[in-house]
């Protein structure tokens, strides 16, 4: 069995999305971050993706959060009801982004750290 190569401690990406006909402009994310598992006990991969309205109102998981453990090279989807706290971490972040992104005026807010 080969090695995987180590996740990121976090992970964020931002794009603004142009309004499609009857739609408006929102933004599409995606955030990994490595965190503590529920036990405390060792750091974990989680992920996810959505879209946040362009006035920050509101953030919608269309992928919900996976969980990465090491010890399985996959990513696991968590129960709704899972680490209500790492749901808030992604979307705190998530949103966070895309207000720096809406403040820059671009297109891509992107924020990487191995």
């Amino acid at each position: 069995m080969h090695q995987q190569a180590p996740l990121p401690k976090i992970d964020i990406t931002v794009k603004r999305i142009p309004p499609a006909i009857g739609q408006s402009e929102h933004f599409q994310w995606t955030v990994m971050i490595m965190a503590p598992d529920a036990q405390d006990e060792r750091y974990l991969g989680y992920r996810a993706s959505g879209i946040i309205k362009f006035d920050m109102t509101e953030l919608q998981f269309e992928r919900e959060p996976e969980v990465h453990d090491e010890k399985r090279p996959i990513w696991t989807r968590m129960n709704l009801t899972d680490r209500p706290d790492i749901r808030k971490m992604i979307s705190r972040l998530a949103r966070t982004a895309a207000e720096k992104l809406k403040k820059s005026g671009k297109d891509k807010f992107e924020h990487f750290v191995a």
